[in-house]
């Protein structure tokens, strides 16, 4: 159980830093495809409602 919880929590940080260092070089793109993928959603959803 000790192993479990050491290996998550040496995996968190690791992807805590690379994504602290990572996210500010990609911020702005990643934000940008996030949008169009929730338009997306949101479009789909209302045209299955819609018909």
């Amino acid at each position: 159980m000790l192993v479990i919880g050491f290996f998550t929590f040496a995996l968190s940080v690791t992807g805590y830093f690379i994504g602290h260092k990572a996210g500010s070089f990609i911020k702005s793109k990643i934000e940008i495809i996030g949008g169009i993928i929730l338009i997306g959603l949101g479009a789909k959803i209302l045209i299955k409602h819609l018909l």
